[in-house]
């Protein structure tokens, strides 16, 4: 996948969109195994089309969450999410991990781009090591 090819990343999207339900059984086990009562703010970076937030926002009404990812996929995420009866406390905000500063909440979900990092530019284990840098500062980590 090429980063900066906007049909590149809304074919991606659309893959994680098209897989709804085997996504749903994931995203149902981190809605249900993570202490989220312990948290307010959550972000999934490379959200797609927001199944994780919508999944995590419905099963915990006292969280707000964050969509983060590439710009050309705010109108799908923000229909998702609007479908879904969380628009109230789910956002999308615009940025690219590589380049910007994660957004600042409680936990970071990062579940659907690790695996992706093998193909982009940077190589894999120091793409990987620089995003959970970036990961713990947004979490108020060293």
């Amino acid at each position: 996948m090429n980063p900066t090819n906007p049909d590149g990343i809304m074919q991606l999207a659309m893959g994680f969109w098209g897989s709804k339900t085997l996504l749903s059984a994931i995203e149902l086990g981190i809605s249900e195994q993570f202490p989220w009562s312990s948290y307010q703010r959550f972000a999934d970076v490379g959200a797609a089309q927001g199944m994780v937030p919508v999944t995590v926002a419905r099963a915990h009404g006292h969280l707000k969450g964050i969509g983060f990812d590439l710009p050309v996929v705010r109108p799908m995420f923000e229909d998702f999410v609007g479908e879904n009866g969380v628009s109230d406390r789910v956002k999308f905000q615009a940025g690219d991990f590589f380049r910007d500063e994660l957004p600042k909440v409680d936990v970071i979900v990062m579940g659907h781009i690790l695996h992706e990092l093998h193909r982009c530019r940077m190589p894999g284990l120091d793409a990987r090591c620089r995003l959970y840098a970036d990961a713990r500062r947004a979490i108020g980590g060293a």
